[in-house]
């Protein structure tokens, strides 16, 4: 079985490289990933480690099965609009996308983004399969639909974050 990689492939659908995202160095108190050229840090990165694919049968989370789970950080923290209005922090991942909701009371105030839905429903054209050509008649072009607004995204330095409790492992 392979996981898809539905937090790049968001961001393509949005015309965004993960790639053309600011670089950061490794930071005290954050698991950086030069891979990517990003860290995680504070409550994201204690989400990040509470879940993970089970493949090691011990007790708890390694990191390997979290990063199974969610991927490689494609970005650091930064502020994205999302509906034209709401503003949160956010941080992409290769599988998903950690927001966080300081709205709500621990552990809800750290929730996934929801990609699935997202790529879904979004007017941006989906991956197609490459299929074996037939004739068929040339459609009548329809007018393209507007474009959805882009989010915004503003890096946020660690010295800027809030300070993170301990989270409680997720049940």
């Amino acid at each position: 079985m392979l996981l898809g990689r539905l937090g790049e492939d968001r961001l393509h659908q949005q015309d965004r490289d993960w790639r053309d995202f600011p670089k950061s160095r490794q930071e005290a108190g954050c698991r950086f990933f030069a891979e990517t050229g990003h860290n995680i840090c504070g409550n994201i990165l204690g989400a990040w480690r509470a879940q993970g694919l089970e493949f090691d049968g011990r007790k708890g989370t390694s990191e390997a099965e979290s990063l199974a789970l969610f991927g490689l950080p494609l970005s650091d923290l930064q502020s994205e609009t999302f509906g034209g209005d709401k503003r949160y922090v956010v941080q992409w991942f290769e599988r998903a996308r950690f927001e966080l909701h300081p709205e709500n009371a621990p552990p809800y105030n750290i929730l996934l983004g929801l990609l699935g839905a997202e790529v879904r429903n979004s007017s941006a054209p989906s991956p197609t399969a490459t299929l074996t050509p037939t004739a068929t008649p040339t459609p009548t072009p329809k007018p393209k639909p507007k474009p959805r607004p882009r989010p915004t995204s503003t890096p946020l330095p660690a010295t800027e974050l809030p300070a993170s409790p301990t989270l409680p492992p997720y049940p």
